[in-house]
């Protein structure tokens, strides 16, 4: 009995100690989008694994208030603290939202469509039916009135085209980033990075009714395993995901981050020059616990923290609740809808919101 109530204490010890060690984590995690990237870049890479420090400070939160242990309030309240973070990655909006204006509404979706890749290693018979499923899919949404793709190599554009049929369209040759759309384009551009074709970021302005919307579409540099950014990107084969591969995208980081945070200056000194109403949509390859997300934000509007309902997350990852897909709006874009559905042919889900114009 002695024996069993020392190691009954040595495991309560070793849970509180974990607690405490975990609540310092999720701490750094819940401020890392307010140190810049130069300055904190372990706080940084910290952001990015905070719905996991979240999820495990709720295990053990609970089980310290079993034991009755008095740190338990100490926990507690890190979790309260981590709150306003975690509905940046779950949304909490289940009251909010509605269809009073659905009629007057636009729907624009973000879709990272990956080129396509997990049809492509397949053989040409299974090919041709996994491309008819994959065109069933995108029939599913056809309510899609603008359109942001990234990774949107040959065999995306041929897959849409047939589809869902846009009228307008903005792409360039070279440049694997798109806006579709239903509505007019009358104006259009290019944000160059200067980097690969498939990390850029095009912009067009739409006219809606009485009113002209410009569209921003980006692709933010991706993080890349071996710290080197290719001249070529390759739309063909599968894509594997190694825990060593995932080690080097941690370890360069911080790197790729300093990156995006440039390609986000060029973006928002492009938007400073409009006065239409803004929509910022597109892969931005950091999460909302990042510098980056703070930056790019600014006065801007997210679509999930609006509206968005359940679990934000944009991509497949062993990283739960990962979101690093966006659709965000000027004071003037007022959103009433969002909705994230996962595809079988990217590894990205596709996100869209429906929304108002309104000032």
């Amino acid at each position: 009995m002695k024996m069993w109530n020392t190691l009954t204490k040595a495991l309560a010890f070793f849970i509180v100690f974990l607690g405490i060690c975990n609540s310092v984590l999720l701490t750094l995690s819940v401020i890392s989008p307010h140190v810049p990237i130069d300055q904190g870049s372990i706080v940084s890479i910290l952001g990015l694994f905070f719905p996991i420090f979240f999820i495990v400070q709720i295990i053990i939160t609970s089980i310290v208030g079993l034991l009755k242990r008095k740190v338990f309030w100490f926990l507690f309240f890190i979790v309260i603290i981590s709150l306003p973070s975690f509905s940046k990655v779950y949304g909490f909006n289940f009251l909010s939202g509605g269809d009073d204006n659905i009629d007057k509404a636009v729907t624009v979706a973000s879709f990272n469509m990956q080129f396509s890749k997990p049809i492509s290693l397949l053989s040409e018979a299974e090919a041709e039916v996994q491309t008819e499923k994959f065109k069933q899919e995108l029939k599913g949404h056809n309510d899609i009135d603008i359109m942001s793709v990234q990774e949107y190599g040959w065999r995306s554009k041929a897959i849409i085209e047939s589809t869902l049929r846009y009228k307008y369209t903005h792409t360039i040759e070279g440049k694997t980033v798109g806006i579709l759309s239903r509505y007019p384009i009358v104006n259009s551009g290019l944000v160059d990075f200067k980097s690969n074709i498939a990390n850029t970021c095009l912009w067009a302005d739409i006219v809606i009714d009485d009113d002209t919307l410009r569209c921003y579409s980006f692709h933010l540099e991706s993080n890349r395993h071996d710290g080197h950014v290719p001249d070529m990107i390759t739309q063909d084969g599968q894509e594997t995901k190694t825990l060593s591969m995932m080690i080097g995208i941690v370890k360069h980081y911080t790197q790729f981050s300093v990156k995006r945070f440039s390609q986000i200056q060029m973006i928002l000194n492009h938007v400073s020059n409009c006065d239409y109403p803004i929509l910022l949509c597109g892969d931005l390859n950091d999460t909302p616990q990042s510098y980056n997300y703070k930056t790019l934000m600014g006065n801007y509007k997210d679509a999930f923290l609006e509206v968005g309902k359940g679990s934000g997350q944009t991509i497949e990852s062993r990283v739960p609740l990962l979101r690093i897909d966006f659709i965000l709006g000027s004071s003037d874009i007022n959103f009433i809808d969002y909705k994230c559905d996962a595809s079988l042919y990217s590894d990205h889900y596709m996100i869209k919101s429906a929304f108002v114009i309104g000032r």
